[in-house]
């Protein structure tokens, strides 16, 4: 008889359909995984929680104010008339995340020690100290970093500890100095709070400010508020306190470094003219004394009153003409200063505010660009675009420079030129006078000169000293740090919440991980997903097998219970198969020994006995005969292989059992040639008697995993029976009988699940299949099958095992393995009891 080919295409479909209901059983089945890595997870975050510093941060908000730029510089810079603010924003945030603008903090805030409490994990700093104070004595550069460790007593005597916290031996009184290395620091307890840390060790270190600034910038964030001119500048530290005074001090800091560049220009405005000033002081005090010892040698001889007009008007043209060829000079040094400015900015020193009026915009834009190129320039190679763009703008904004110089330096020339020439016709008026009258002239004329410079320069130096002591900062603080004592790392709610987040998906990774490294047979699923061979029934597991023999016909012994039915399911199938008809060769084999054949032999042979046949067990596995071991006072010393060498009869070798019509024939001794035995014409000779004396033989065969000797008696079965055993048959086994019908062409073939338990889905299948059971169009698989497992095919799922059959089975009891399962069935039991 020849299979029905089971199509392909619908096997492929088969194979992706997923029973959702399965597999919410299976992870429910291994609940105790995810209970074991949550918990896990959970008490690492505990763990974690106890022994991290927290960190806290606070934050602190800058107002900027704009100079408002002209348009046409703006678009000269920026591409667009606004733009301006937001370069000023930019570079002032990273003007703030500086190394230098850091260390100027720390100083301010005269960080130069950290100072810890000293636990058993983790230390804890010290901050805001009011406990002690500590304060540098002597620095030496090569004791940067070091640390000294130390506790106070009752009575605030210092103890010095080893790096182990052990005392000594070494004490310091108040007042004393303690040396760290060639270093020298003074610490002085406050006694109002020094009980609270009384005996704890202390820890000092004396801190590298440079390093310091490096990492205290690395904490400081600062973001510019979206369309505003708004800056937020956010600190974390493992303290509060230190959080809020850094962002505090840091704003003031920048704020009087903004006050102070600016009065920059000034300064160097005022300490040039104090130079001036001093010159001229002493060239007014000479001339002062010429003029009067010359008027009291003359004694007489006053000017007229045109020539004093004259005079006058001399002094005064004299006196613009030295206030011009001093700011003249002045544009010539600044000119050179912006030739030479690369990558440092220009203060702008001019003594008119009018010589300024046409270079502030373009200077202050050139600054900007200069102090842009400087940003850039860390993350710019020197050819790099953005850095040749810049460049171009600075040449073009010096460019623009010059020409505004050389343009007013222009213009006072020519002024001077005129000025020249009005001096010469005043001086050509007054030579007409006598000589004691020019002599006077002279001498007043030089000390009214400088007289009215000195008066200029006095005026200048006055303006820019009340210009330095109006300068405001362009940045307010709008908000100031404050206290925040909730940390922000760690959240004890996001950390657990990531925990049992990852406890879960550790326990779905490890039971998948199992699964696939899991290589056994779990269900009919398995074996369907794998092979072709129909699977003709699934055979119960038996859970109270003992060594006795009367449990290896178990079908005969225990006939109520769920196994015999799992058999008899089968045995109708076979009748499916076998049409009804009797006379027939059923071969049983399996891959490997363990695989539970023999016990299906016997079991599907004693079935058959119910229904009224006659039945034989031939023991065909010659190499490790066992069948004999499953009856009482059955022997192996003579049985088929002494048969095929003629030494005994066949009415000799087959035994009666003590069950009615079934009869076994052992395999007998162990011969050197099994394989030989069973191709012999002996053997053939026997299989046509027993044909005719018995309805159905059954031949327990050798593993055709292992030896192929029943490869000719599977050949010429009538149908066979490949035993594949749950939780114990590799994956690969399934495939076997697939082989055997295609290479070998062995005929009928057919696939028998055995020991399924019910309550194994730890490892069973994902996948429905619905063809596997179908052979033949008849449904008798589903008779066979469907009632002997879980879910679609299991006890408990299926409409058979219902209400109304409780207790119908024998052996139809829960499997207590848990202490849930044991308090079901004890329920089960109690209500049996009261009915």
């Amino acid at each position: 008889m020849s299979t029905k080919v089971i199509n392909k295409e619908i096997f492929e479909e088969q194979e992706k359909t997923i029973d959702l209901n399965r597999l919410i059983m299976i992870v429910m089945s291994r609940w105790y995984i995810p209970v074991i890595t949550t918990f896990i997870s959970i008490s690492i975050a505990f763990i974690q929680l106890r022994y991290t510093s927290p960190l806290f941060s606070a934050q602190l908000t800058l107002k900027f104010d704009d100079d408002k730029g002209s348009q046409i510089t703006d678009l000269f810079k920026y591409g667009r008339v606004s733009g301006r603010i937001e370069n000023l924003l930019k570079t002032e945030s990273e003007v703030m995340k500086s190394r230098s603008m850091n260390f100027k903090v720390l100083k301010y805030l005269k960080m130069n020690f950290d100072v810890f409490v000293k636990g058993e994990v983790i230390s804890s700093r010290l901050y805001p100290n009011y406990y002690f104070k500590c304060e540098l004595i002597q620095l030496d550069s090569a004791d940067v970093g070091k640390s000294i460790t130390f506790k106070f007593n009752n009575e605030g005597i210092i103890t010095l500890l080893d790096g182990e916290n052990k005392n000594t031996g070494i004490s310091i009184n108040l007042g004393d100095t303690v040396h760290i290395g060639n270093s020298t620091i003074l610490i002085t307890p406050n006694l109002k709070y020094i009980d609270q840390i009384d005996n704890q060790p202390i820890l000092v270190i004396i801190n590298n400010l440079q390093n310091k600034a490096n990492q205290y910038a690395s904490k400081l964030s600062v973001d510019v508020e979206k369309n505003t001119n708004i800056l937020s500048l956010s600190f974390t530290a493992d303290v509060p306190q230190l959080a809020r005074d850094y962002l505090n001090a840091l704003a003031k800091v920048y704020i009087q470094e903004t006050i102070s560049n600016k009065a920059q220009a000034a300064e160097q405005t005022i300490r040039y003219i104090d130079t001036q000033l001093v010159e001229l002081s002493q060239k007014v005090k000479y001339a002062q004394n010429d003029l009067a010892g010359f008027k009291s040698q003359i004694r007489g001889g006053v000017p007229n009153e045109v020539s004093k007009i004259n005079f006058t008007q001399l002094v005064s043209l004299e006196a613009q003409k030295g206030i011009m060829i001093m700011r003249s000079k002045q544009l010539e040094n600044l000119e050179k200063n912006i030739k030479l400015a690369k990558n440092k900015t220009v203060e702008l020193i001019v003594f008119d505010v009018e010589d300024a009026k046409d270079l502030s915009e373009l200077f202050n834009l050139m600054n900007e660009l200069i102090l842009e190129r400087i940003s850039i320039s860390s993350k710019q190679k020197s050819n790099s675009p953005i850095m040749l763009e810049n460049e171009r703008k600075i040449s073009e904004v010096k460019a623009g420079l010059l020409r505004a110089i050389i343009s007013i330096r222009q213009n006072m020339d020519d002024k001077l030129i005129q000025i020249n020439r009005q001096i010469k016709l005043l001086e050509n008026e007054l030579k007409g006078l006598p000589d004691k009258e020019q002599a006077l002239f002279n001498l007043e004329r030089t000390f009214k000169i400088n007289e009215k410079i000195y008066g200029y320069l006095q005026e200048k130096r006055l303006e820019n000293l009340i210009s330095m002591s109006s300068l405001t900062s362009n940045a307010a603080v709008i908000d100031e740090a404050v206290l925040n004592p909730n940390p922000i790392f760690p959240k004890p709610s996001k950390t657990y919440g990531v925990a049992i987040f990852l406890g879960l998906v550790t326990s779905i990774l490890i039971i998948l991980l199992d699964r696939i490294l899991y290589n056994k047979i779990t269900d009919k699923e398995t074996i369907e997903l794998m092979s072709r061979t129909p699977i003709i029934g699934v055979i119960k597991k038996i859970h109270k097998l003992t060594d006795d023999p009367e449990y290896n016909v178990y079908v005969l012994n225990k006939p109520k219970s769920i196994f015999a039915e799992s058999i008899r399911g089968i045995r109708t199938n076979m009748n499916f198969v076998l049409k009804g008809e009797k006379n027939k060769f059923i071969c049983i084999t399996s891959s490997v020994s363990g695989e539970g054949k023999t016990f299906c032999t016997i079991n599907l042979a004693a079935s058959l006995t119910l229904l009224g046949h006659k039945v034989l067990v031939v023991g065909c596995d010659l190499r490790r005969p066992r069948i004999h071991l499953s009856f009482k006072n059955l022997s192996n010393e003579i049985g088929l292989t002494t048969y095929l060498i003629q030494k005994n009869s066949l009415e000799e070798v087959i035994k009666a059992t003590e069950h009615e019509n079934l009869y076994v024939l052992p395999a007998g001794p162990v011969p050197p040639n099994p394989a030989e035995l069973l191709q012999s014409n002996q053997f053939q000779v026997f299989m046509d008697k027993i044909r005719t004396e018995f309805d159905y033989v059954f031949f327990d065969t050798a593993p055709v995993g292992l030896v192929s000797d029943s490869f000719p008696l599977m050949a010429s079965a009538d149908i066979n029976l490949y035993i594949l055993r749950a939780q114990y048959s590799k994956r690969d086994f399934a495939i076997i009988p697939d082989r055997l019908t295609g290479e070998i062409s062995i005929k009928n073939m057919f696939s028998v699940l055995n020991s399924f338990d019910a309550n194994s889905i730890a490892y069973s299948s994902i996948y429905k299949t619905d063809y596997g059971g179908y052979y033949g169009g008849g449904g008798y698989y589903y008779y066979g099958g469907y009632y002997y497992g879980k879910g679609s095919y299991g006890y408990s799922g299926s409409s058979y095992y219902s209400s109304y059959y409780s207790g119908y089975y024998s052996d139809d009891e829960i499997n207590p393995k848990s202490k849930i399962g044991k308090l079901i069935q004890n329920l089960l039991k109690k209500v049996k009891l009261k009915k």
